[in-house]
C-alpha cells in the first residue's frame, strides 16, 4: 500500500482532500498488473469538471484521480480535455477492488463490491479484456 503525505499538495489544494481521507491513512494499492500503478507522490491536475487528485496512472496515458467534488474515482486522459471517465464510487471501492482483482477476483466479484465496474468501456472493461 502507499500512503501519500499531504503536503504533496500545494497548500491551497490540501483543502480538497480532508484529512482522514485513505489516501493519508490507510494509502492505496501500489499496483494492478499492468492497468494501475500508484505515483510516488500526489498532484493536481487542472481539468474540465476539476481539479483532480492525481494518485495514479493507467498505462501512459490515464491518470487515476480522485475527484474531490464528489468522492470518485476517475480517469483522465492525458494531453486531452476530454471529460474523465468512472472508474470507481469512492475511493474505498477502488482500494477493494483492486485487492480483491490482484487476489484473483472476477468482474462478477468486482461488482459486488462497486457497480460501477459494470461499465462496458473504460478501466475494469481493460482489465477484464
Amino acid at each position: 500500500m502507499v500512503v501519500f503525505d499531504p503536503s504533496d499538495l500545494a497548500d491551497q489544494a490540501q483543502s480538497l482532500v480532508p484529512p482522514d481521507s485513505p489516501l493519508f491513512t490507510t494509502g492505496v494499492p501500489d499496483k494492478l498488473g499492468d492497468a494501475y500503478a500508484a505515483t510516488e507522490e500526489l498532484g493536481l491536475v487542472q481539468r474540465r469538471g476539476g481539479p483532480f487528485v492525481r494518485f495514479g496512472m493507467s498505462g501512459h496515458l490515464y491518470l487515476i484521480c480522485l475527484d474531490p467534488s464528489t468522492g470518485e474515482v476517475i480517469r483522465v486522459l492525458l494531453y486531452s480535455d476530454a471529460p474523465p471517465t468512472p472508474v470507481n464510487a469512492s475511493l474505498e471501492m477502488f482500494v477493494q477492488c483492486v485487492q480483491a482483482a490482484n487476489d484473483g477476483a472476477g468482474r462478477e466479484e468486482l461488482r459486488a463490491i462497486d457497480e460501477t465496474t459494470a461499465e462496458r468501456a473504460g478501466f475494469w472493461a481493460e482489465v477484464f479484456a
